[in-house]
């Protein structure tokens, strides 16, 4: 994750230069990779405490509703 941090920061005057639309396509991408890592996180607190694991309605992210 901190690698992630990283490499996003580095590239940060290149991601100012970009053209609105390859902007927006960069964003969208990365917001799947945080549901993803978010849905990986969550199902692996979800297993160290004994709780349930699933999806939230629209498929795109874990719920804890069933984790204290």
């Amino acid at each position: 994750m901190d690698r992630l941090i990283a490499s996003v920061s580095l590239m940060m005057p290149e991601i100012g230069g970009m053209e609105v639309a390859d902007f927006n396509r960069v964003l969208s991408e990365f917001e799947k990779l945080l549901a993803t890592l978010d849905d990986f996180f969550a199902y692996h607190y979800a297993a160290l405490k004994g709780g349930q694991f699933h999806l939230d309605d629209d498929e795109t992210s874990a719920s804890g509703a069933d984790i204290e």
